[in-house]
């Protein structure tokens, strides 16, 4: 007897390789990666922006014969779309001259600053209600072309967490999706992530929606679109960890957002982000990226003095990017260097986005104070955000110019070679989802020091890395002035603790054990719930 196989479609503004922001572009890629070695029929969209990159796409085809007219605030778009496979994934591409004119995936670009002064770099796109509005009526109207529609459709964070909304209250579309089920992830419910309409009179200008469907999404005179998801989708987060904590009414970091959760009684199960430990192993410097092998599995981390003594060379002669064939200014330029550093330095590295929720402030207060104390500290410091926040770093990098760098920009094999040059990585966040950037330090030798919150708290103290409490300036600065001790003195116990680390992650933390054990048994009971 012939089993249908199970369809699955993934609905992200992010892919690995394609178009990158943040952790939603690993979840998007692993996820799809594995269900497909699992059996599963799976499919993920993403717009076509300006800045997607081809590389990793193979069999790239214009769907010359499938379009769709999609009315947005009184305006027609006409969509057309594509496809091409990434590492055995197909991809469908949403094109339209909304998303290919943007050269980031959620944000202004400096190059957008230059042509526009009132388009800032790091602020959010202004249309970008009407892009997420487009965008998932766009997958929506695939299926009507296609004449097909998935079991799950996934949709990942706020982003696309209005599609199950569509699906179900659009009188034209609901028939053709009554056997499909949907699960929205919520990345971030932070303030700034919610993508919340003003009112509901903005909601129904861009949603079309009713105004009796609206109102349930209704908190403090803003439409939250998780909220409205709640009655269509199974909600899910990125740690257990994380999802206790948004459903707390008197948790203060998203906004009020978690006050209407446990209002209406909705709940959201957390099933934790893994990762793919061979992405980043040492051991192979295909997949590594980096100039050097070593085998933290089997404590094995000379190498990662070669890598430290390459990289002190780049900031010696000075890091810089290059402006593209496009115009675009350049993604790479460094402040400081660690041109004085020691014999024997003790090196703390941050690697992320630079914004007020990774708690960068309170690292450049802390840091200042370790600098002043205690002369063989170092800190490493790559990524962007908030230009203020990202100033102070380019201050403290001139006053302590030698053994502070910061690195503004992102690029994968240089934040490898950072992160790997390093002792350990500081992971401050104010609040914290999930976080990858602990998994990259342990699978790299580099142990993470993280404010036990969130996802964070899967860090074992003292095992596989450090959790602390207290995360203001002189609370952090204590933590780190103990471990640099400890460093110092108790060099046995860090090596231990970095095998430990890398090998937890191995062993546990894989995509394999955590699509198999959780994520698979969702879709499963989801669907036989039709």
């Amino acid at each position: 007897m012939h089993v249908k196989q199970k369809s699955i479609w993934i609905v992200s503004r992010e892919y690995a390789g394609i178009a990158e922001a943040g952790g939603v572009k690993n979840v998007t890629t692993s996820l799809a990666e594995t269900l497909i070695k699992y059996g599963y029929d799976v499919k993920v969209f993403i717009p076509q922006y300006g800045c997607y990159e081809s590389g990793c796409l193979q069999n790239y085809t214009s769907l010359e014969s499938f379009y769709a007219k999609i009315s947005i605030t009184d305006e027609l778009y006409t969509v057309t779309y594509a496809q091409a496979e990434s590492a055995s994934v197909p991809i469908v591409f949403i094109k339209n001259h909304i998303f290919s004119s943007k050269n980031a995936v959620y944000t202004y670009t400096s190059f957008d600053e230059k042509i526009n002064p009132l388009h800032r770099r790091g602020l959010g796109h202004i249309d970008s209600h009407v892009m997420n509005a487009l965008f998932q009526k766009s997958v929506l109207e695939y299926a009507l072309l296609q004449k097909t529609a998935p079991d799950i459709i996934h949709c990942q964070d706020a982003a696309a967490s209005m599609l199950p909304v569509y699906a179900r209250e659009d009188i034209r579309i609901k028939k053709f999706f009554n056997f499909t089920s949907f699960v929205v992830t919520i990345h971030n419910a932070g303030p700034g992530y919610h993508h919340a309409y003003n009112s509901i009179e903005d909601a129904y200008r861009v949603t079309n929606l009713p105004h009796h469907v609206l109102m349930y999404g209704l908190s403090g005179g803003l439409v939250e679109p998780f909220v409205l998801a709640s009655k269509y989708a199974v909600l899910t987060t990125v740690s257990p960890w994380y999802a206790q904590e948004i459903i707390d009414p008197l948790y203060p970091f998203t906004d009020g957002l978690s006050y209407q959760f446990a209002r209406r009684n909705i709940n959201v199960s957390g099933i934790l982000n893994a990762i793919d430990y061979e992405r980043y192993d040492p051991a192979d410097i295909s997949k590594s990226l980096l100039c050097t092998s070593y085998n933290p599995l089997a404590g094995d981390f000379n190498g990662k003095a070669i890598i430290r003594s390459c990289f002190l060379k780049k900031t010696e002669k000075g890091i810089r990017g290059q402006t593209d064939h496009e115009g675009r200014i350049s993604k790479i330029e460094q402040f400081g260097s660690l041109s004085s550093i020691s014999s024997t330095p003790v090196v703390f590295a941050y690697h992320g986005r630079i914004v007020w929720q990774k708690g960068l402030e309170i690292l450049v207060h802390a840091a200042r104070t370790l600098l002043k104390e205690c002369e063989h500290a170092c800190f490493v410091i790559i990524g962007q955000g908030q230009p203020e926040i990202e100033q102070m770093h380019i201050d403290i990098s001139h006053e302590f110019e030698g053994r502070y760098v910061y690195i503004r920009g992102y690029e994968r094999s240089l934040a490898r070679e950072c992160i790997a040059s390093s002792d350990f990585l500081v992971l401050p966040s104010v609040f914290e989802p999930c976080g990858l950037e602990d998994f990259i330090g342990q699978i790299l030798g580099t142990l993470p020091i993280a404010h036990a919150v969130g996802g964070l708290k899967k860090i074992i103290h003292e095992k596989t890395g450090f959790l602390y409490e207290d995360n203001s300036a002189d609370g952090l600065y204590t933590v780190l002035k103990r471990i640099y001790t400890m460093f110092i003195h108790e060099p046995e116990k860090i090596l231990e603790m970095k095998k430990n680390a890398a090998v937890k992650v191995h062993e546990e933390f894989t995509w394999d054990a955590i699509v198999s054990k959780q994520y698979i048994p969702l879709y499963e009971k989801i669907i036989g719930k039709k």
